[in-house]
């Protein structure tokens, strides 16, 4: 397939836009390139899935390294990097693909789309009597008439369930969004964000929870180019604010679409900005904890939505006959001996008054992300942070975690994340050379590039090769990487590494709409060490 006379190769196919722009832009550029078409070479396409662990094309190799599908060469371009990742692979004499040697049974096996579930046994919290988990259930009973599939399997984290939903889902969706926005506005962006990443579980939760399933409906065809902002669903600064919520999963948001919102906002326009950008950033985390799950969707709302407007469900399809949502909370539920606003006031203590001291005591650094999360909820959020990220678990480190962290910003684009991540990875480690070194190639261990031997365990790479599945869009689970996960993480650890892959994507969002700017510290270490700040340098492998 390769004539190794060039250093670019684009997996393909037949009648693909996206493919033609891939093309174009090479072409634009004057750089030379193979084509391996897939349309009627099913090896062919094979390849391309368990090259980049991705089912999208096109798919763009330079040198052997990937570089993504045509928005990530667009990345490339527009950093300026694009000629210099030719440059450096024509220097290593590098092919446009990777040298693989496998049979093709093996091939196939693992491009396998692998439902996580299926390995992992959900947790039945529906009849606990924990004092904190009471005013979940009544809260949910209230809110979806049921417990949601999904919490069942982050429950095999309990403490990371808790946090997770009272630091972020009641705090910011359970008034803050609803009170700035309305509710129908908040069911449209968490839409919006969800169908930008795919995930059709969370599609299908926020298009039915309103009954207002037209809504999400007109929101497919905003995305479709059938309607605009002048369509009478919303008023114009709401659909702004979709399309705001939208460009934050797939990192894009302009500074064209912030200036937008502040002319028709007006003195309004930041609590808008900061409501959307919150309810994005609550279903990064959703929408990437359940894509790795594989959670089977409530066949109600499924039902329900599916006969207004089709959405692709992937591995969320319901099982068997089933056409309700569960029955989950039909029972009482206790009062219990702690309320809703006690919980809220022990995460708070726990940051204190001085929520940036706390972040630097426990990450080495007080990130500017959380500077604009608004008070009062700030301190809780910045709790979730150092709690399910920041602070060592069973099986994994917290060094780990940020690593994993820092590959992920690192596939979505994020400079200042992939930065501020490795930093801190740096601080929670025993800061020797091995320490820097893991930061300056825990990418290259994720995509499944050469490394040291010995730099990472088989573990480690098996959960770095997950927090770059994880930030794949749409995101797809292969059997080669759960083969891996399945390899050396038990069901408990499998979750954990996809909380702090969920904790990363929901980070992502925020810093994708607010923009933060690199800290001092954090310059002043990549500097020191010679490390790229620029996630497109990391991915071509350049200094």
């Amino acid at each position: 397939m390769q004539d190794n006379k060039t250093q670019v190769t684009l997996f393909t196919k037949q009648n693909c836009v996206h493919c033609a722009r891939a093309k174009s832009l090479l072409d634009s550029h004057g750089i030379a390139y193979d084509v391996v078409d897939t349309s009627n070479n099913n090896e062919a396409g094979q390849l391309s899935i368990y090259l980049s662990s991705q089912l999208t094309l096109p798919q763009v190799f330079i040198g052997g390294r990937l570089i993504g599908g045509a928005d990530d060469l667009e990345r490339l371009t527009e950093a300026g990097e694009l000629e210099q990742a030719v440059e450096n692979a024509k220097a290593a004499n590098a092919n446009g693909l990777p040298a693989l040697a496998m049979n093709t049974d093996v091939l196939s096996e693992g491009v396998k789309i692998a439902n996580m579930a299926d390995y992992i046994a959900p947790i039945d919290a529906t009849r606990s009597t924990d004092p904190e988990v009471l005013p979940l259930l009544q809260f949910y009973k209230a809110f979806f008439g049921y417990w949601p599939h999904c919490y069942g399997y982050l429950f095999r984290a309990p403490e990371a369930t808790k946090t997770f939903i009272y630091t972020t889902v009641m705090s910011v969706s359970g008034g803050f969004v609803k009170e700035i926005l309305g509710i129908d506005v908040q069911h449209a962006l968490g839409f919006a964000t969800s169908q930008a990443q795919g995930c059709g579980y969370c599609q299908v939760h926020t298009a039915a929870i309103g009954q207002k399933v037209e809504n999400s409906h007109a929101i497919r065809k905003f995305y479709d180019g059938e309607i605009d902002y002048s369509d009478p669903t919303f008023a114009e600064v709401e659909w702004a604010l979709i399309d705001l919520a939208g460009r934050a999963s797939v990192n894009k948001v302009t500074d064209e679409l912030l200036a937008r919102i502040h002319k028709l906002a007006g003195d309004k326009a930041p609590l808008f900005i900061t409501a959307a950008a919150k309810m994005a950033s609550i279903f990064g985390f959703l929408n990437t904890f359940n894509d790795l799950t594989g959670v089977e969707i409530e066949a109600g709302w499924n039902n329900d939505v599916q006969s207004v407007f089709n959405i692709e469900m992937g591995t969320h399809t319901p099982a068997g006959d089933v056409s309700d949502n569960p029955d989950n909370l039909s029972h009482d539920i206790p009062q219990g001996d702690i309320s809703i606003p006690e919980i809220f006031a022990r995460y708070d203590s726990i940051a204190g008054d001085d929520y940036k001291a706390y972040m630097k005591e426990h990450l080495g650094l007080a990130p500017n992300w959380e500077d604009r999360w608004a008070e009062p909820i700030r301190a809780r959020h910045a709790v979730m942070y150092v709690t399910l990220v920041g602070t060592d678990s069973p099986q994994i480190s917290a060094e780990l975690k940020h690593l994993m962290a820092r590959v992920s910003a690192v596939v979505r684009g994020h400079d200042y994340l992939s930065a501020a991540e490795g930093f801190m990875a740096y601080q929670a480690s025993e800061k020797t050379d091995i320490s820097l070194k893991r930061v300056a190639e825990c990418y290259n261990a994720a995509a499944g590039y050469s490394v040291e031997e010995g730099l990472f365990t088989d573990a480690e790479v098996a959960a770095l090769a997950t927090a770059f599945t994880s930030a794949q869009i749409p995101m797809n689970v292969i059997e080669k990487t759960a083969t891996q996960l399945r390899n050396h993480y038990d069901q408990d650890g499998m979750i954990q590494l996809f909380v702090v892959c969920a904790v990363s994507a929901s980070i992502q969002r925020w810093c994708a709409v607010m923009k933060p700017e690199f800290e001092p510290e954090v310059l002043s270490f990549f500097e020191e060490h010679n490390l790229p700040l620029s996630t497109q340098k990391i991915k071509i492998n350049a200094t």
